[in-house]
């Protein structure tokens, strides 16, 4: 006869499973953003670090809540302010900040999953573990400048925690509470839908009858947030809003399309199929929606499942927004790296409220983690002839040379990028202050002896 199975056995071994992929996917997440790193700053970086840069000074520190698109990235530009007069300006800090708010946000949910489900959180939060540390996120990786949005998550989502934790406290003080004010105010340093954090901490605050001095409290400082970032607030033209106006915007098939793949766009990079991407988009809004139906008495017994919720419908609103401003660009922008970001983080709170047996779940989550492995192992992928491109492209804009084919490898006009990098130069800011670029103008028309070239 067949000895009977033993189930503490099999979870033992998942376990291992699980624990030896979360390492396998972190190492190569680190990997990759070696791989990708350098100094030289791209695109955006231009106008929103270097010439930020360039342009701060004691008496305009108010270009810290200036505009950068739609965004005010106050946040961001402390990061590029420490990079550059703390640590050099080389961006090996932004690079490591990016890895060490995806740090926070993994440890977050997993906090979260484990207050969720204390009996049995090991497998579900190893599995969210490599969920977070996916490569399909590489732009955010990749790129120093893209703190913005992880803070844009992760403040948020620490904010509808907090007010989760005023909840669930046996007798209540403001401690929590001042916490998640605090954390809801700078989300409006982040990016544009940071905006929405204060609002939606004053549904949870109502959704949990959290007390009407609180409530309003939360009500005045949304009030006051929206009317302080939208001050002076005007459209920017090649983000026009091609959808026009939004209640006609969502009457319109490709609006629809663009949310959908927006919030299935983790699967386009585990799939690589649109229709299984539009499928997990209508999955997400579908499953929101019926959480949302819920009884209200069953959602406050759960203060962090609302708190969970609520972070969902921040994301929700992220897409829809993007949707209207970025539409006019295509369908396929949905599928960007630098949005998965915020998708993953939602899909990871969806998991944490999925009301199903996660025991049942092991075998297609073990599954799903080997469909993502293809995707993870690009991160090994070879970067070198693209930042070579990148480092000739900063040698033009420090020589003053309009070559528009190799700048473009770094920014779109190459006029823009000399004005800015001659005003770097002179200032000994960003790359400017290197060696290799401080000394190649003087070295124009000459002959290079081997003494230079160590110089260079």
């Amino acid at each position: 006869m067949k000895e009977p199975q033993n189930p503490l056995k099999n979870t033992e071994r998942f376990f291992l499973l699980f624990f030896l992929s979360a390492l396998f996917f972190w190492v190569l997440t680190i990997i990759g953003g070696f791989r990708a790193y350098t100094p030289v700053p791209f695109w955006d970086s231009w106008d929103a670090e270097v010439d930020f840069l360039n342009n701060i000074h004691l008496s305009n520190w108010h270009i810290l809540w200036a505009r950068h698109n739609e965004h005010r990235i106050v946040l961001t530009r402390l990061f590029f302010l420490m990079d550059q007069y703390v640590f050099g300006g080389y961006s090996i800090f932004l690079f490591t900040v990016n890895y060490m708010l995806l740090a926070v946000i993994t440890w977050l949910f997993w906090r979260a999953m484990r207050e969720n489900n204390p009996e049995d959180y090991h497998i579900p939060g190893l599995f969210l573990v490599i969920w977070l540390s996916s490569w399909s996120q590489r732009e955010n990786l990749s790129w120093g400048f893209q703190s913005q949005f992880f803070l844009a998550q992760i403040l948020p989502l620490a904010a509808f925690m907090m007010l989760h934790k005023e909840v669930t406290r046996p007798k209540r003080n403001s401690l929590y509470f001042i916490i998640a004010c605090t954390l809801g105010i700078l989300s409006l340093g982040t990016m544009a839908n940071g905006v929405l954090a204060l609002p939606l901490m004053a549904v949870y605050a109502m959704a949990m009858r959290l007390g009407w001095r609180r409530i309003l409290s939360l009500g005045g400082l949304a009030t006051l947030g929206v009317i302080a970032y939208f001050h002076h607030y005007h459209a920017i033209p090649h983000t026009g809003h091609s959808t026009g106006h939004f209640f006609t915007a969502l009457r319109d098939w490709r609006f629809i399309s663009y949310i959908m793949l927006y919030l299935g766009a983790p699967f386009f990079y585990i799939f690589g199929s649109k229709g299984m991407t539009l499928l997990a988009g209508a999955l997400f809004l579908g499953s929101a929606a019926y959480f949302v139906c819920e009884p209200a008495e069953e959602i406050r017994k759960n203060s962090l499942k609302m708190a969970m919720l609520i972070f969902i419908f921040y994301v929700i609103g992220t897409a829809v927004g993007t949707a209207w401003g970025r539409l006019n660009f295509g369908l396929d922008q949905a599928l960007s790296s630098r949005y998965t970001t915020p998708v993953l983080m939602a899909w990871a709170a969806w998991f944490i409220i999925f009301p199903a047996c996660r025991q049942k779940l092991y075998f297609v989550l073990l599954a799903l983690v080997i469909a993502m492995l293809p995707m993870q192992i690009k991160a090994l992928q070879s970067e070198r002839e693209n930042l070579f491109e990148r480092s000739v492209a900063a040698l033009a804009i420090d020589l003053g040379i309009q070559d528009q084919k190799q700048i473009a490898y770094v920014y779109p006009h190459a006029e823009r990028a000399i004005h800015i990098g001659n005003k770097a130069y002179q200032k000994h800011l960003s790359i400017f202050a290197m060696p290799l670029y401080q000394h190649a103008r003087n070295f124009m028309g000459k002959k290079l002896t081997g003494q230079r070239l160590k110089i260079l």
